[in-house]
Parts: C-alpha cells; structure tokens; sequence
C-alpha cells in the first residue's frame, strides 16, 4: 500500500491530482487563519460596542473551533521549532585551506578527508557532486551530519561540517543533536587537514 501511494505521488498523472486534493484543504484553513485576526478584531469591536451582540453569529462553532485550534497548534509548533533551533545553534564549522602542489577536484577531496574520518561506529556515504563543490553524509543511528567541500575558487577551498536532521520531520521537531559526536567529529577534520601534506589550512587550526 505504501509502496503505491508513492508510486502515485510520484506519477505525473497522478501525482498533480494527489498534490491538489491534499493541498487545498490545508491552504483553505491557512487562508481563514489569516483572515480570522482581522474579523476577530471587528467582532470584538462590536462587542464592546453593542449590548447583547453575539460574535460571529453566522459562522458555524466547529469552524470557529477548528480556526483557533489550528492557531494554538501553530504557535506551540513555532515555539518547538524555536528551542529545537536554540539547542542545535552552532553545530557547524568552516575553514579555508590551500592546495599544495597539484589541486584536485572537490569531490576527490570529499572522499579523502571522509576517509580519514572512518571510525567503526559512523557510516559515511558517497561522495555526492553539487553545484558549489561536493560533499558525503556522515552517519550514525541517531546522527546525521553533513562534510561539504566547495570548489576551489582564487586558490583556495572551504569545507565544512554541519548537523543536518535532512528530511526526516519527526526528527526536525523533536531531536537534540548530540554536540559531543559533532566536537568529535570536528576534531577529527581538523586532524584530517593537518595530517594531510598537500593540505594547508589557510589560518590556524589549532
């Protein structure tokens, strides 16, 4: 069953009907979420105004209940975003270096700096071309980072190492990245660069 509905959604028959039937609901409580501030504060004007006044006397309860239901889930989420935001700020690191000798490419340097970050307990991916250079996911059951390489650019290359939950939501709400793994692993990228002679990092590492 899964495996239809995602051969579904990705249907270019299908998939277009898929995203409207799904989409439109959600846009139309969006909209009224928006709306609703604006009436609100019109209702509440009349209220205070005249005695006896009901407000939104023409629209049904369970709207008016699902209107403000949908903005409390909004704000508690906002707030869950905010700390999970707050909790994982810092996660990431970038330095310049320079090529001695023969430069390569982004992607070769991809691969031998997550080489020499192997460890038993970390499964590292393959090295993946972008645009702006290369890069391979760094993984553990519960951690996801991410060792970019940009391209070289007036002789010199930026990597990086970031926390990054990917695509997973459950795990952009809810999780806390483990900043113990993430100092670990930035140590040992550091460790890879300067233990790496063709390597030389444009300002100190250490």
């Amino acid at each position: 069953m899964r495996g239809a509905l995602r051969r579904a959604w990705h249907s270019p028959r299908t998939g277009p009907v898929m995203l409207v039937l799904a989409g439109l609901p959600l846009l139309l409580l969006v909209a009224c979420m928006l709306v609703f501030p604006v009436l609100a504060v019109g209702e509440l004007w009349s209220l205070a105004r005249v005695p006896g006044y009901v407000p939104f006397p023409q629209t049904p309860r369970i709207v008016l209940a699902a209107i403000l239901l949908a903005w409390i889930a909004a704000i508690a989420l906002a707030l869950r975003l905010r700390a999970i935001a707050r909790a994982n700020a810092g996660l990431d690191v970038s330095f310049a270096l320079r090529q001695r000798g023969r430069a390569v490419g982004a992607q070769a340097l991809a691969k031998r700096l997550a080489a020499a970050m192997a460890a038993p307990d970390l499964a590292i991916g393959d090295v993946i071309r972008e645009d702006s250079g290369a890069g391979a996911w760094i993984e553990t059951p519960t951690e996801r980072f991410w060792l970019s390489v940009g391209a070289p650019e007036d002789g010199e290359t930026v990597i990086g190492l970031a926390y990054d939950p990917g695509p997973d939501l459950r795990r952009r709400l809810s999780h806390r990245a483990d900043r113990a793994l993430f100092a670990r692993l930035e140590a040992a990228l550091r460790d890879a660069v300067i233990a790496d002679p063709a390597l030389e990092p444009v300002a100190p590492l250490r």
